[in-house]
């Protein structure tokens, strides 16, 4: 059985996509380098600043430990927010789960009414229909 030759031009356009996607790669791998150098940049500029604190803290009179127990408090406070903030979040997105199953349900459950050419029903936009068109006729 003799095989269908493929064109170029079908060639070309999966090539072409690809390359977007490519270049999307390599842009977030970037990023990320970008984002785990900065970290390791902080992180050592931090330790210096701690070491500094802690040769001259004696001469200031500062007391470490103090500082080291305030420190700890504020992030058991900060991860405390952050609870209380992931709850708010997953609270809001159940709600907005719902109102779309809610809206999904309504479309579907009235689907002549809606006006749409093709695609998808969670992502096209329909135009509602009225059930009947308004009477001109006015009877006091």
């Amino acid at each position: 059985m003799a095989r269908k030759k493929v064109s170029t031009e079908k060639k070309a356009k999966p090539a072409a996509s690809r390359a977007v996607f490519d270049s999307i790669r390599e842009w977030r791998q970037f990023q990320f380098q970008e984002l785990c150098q900065r970290a390791q940049r902080l992180g050592r500029a931090a330790k210096a600043r701690f070491a500094l604190l802690e040769r001259l803290a004696p001469q200031m009179g500062i007391n470490l430990d103090e500082v080291r127990r305030q420190q700890e408090a504020d992030w058991q406070l900060l991860q405390e927010q952050i609870k209380e903030q992931e709850k708010a979040a997953t609270a809001l997105l159940k709600k907005q789960s719902v109102r779309q199953r809610q809206a999904l349900r309504t479309i579907m459950a009235n689907a002549d009414r809606f006006d749409y050419k093709k695609g998808n029903l969670h992502t096209t936009i329909c135009l509602w229909k009225a059930v009947a068109p308004p009477n001109i006729i006015f009877n006091p």
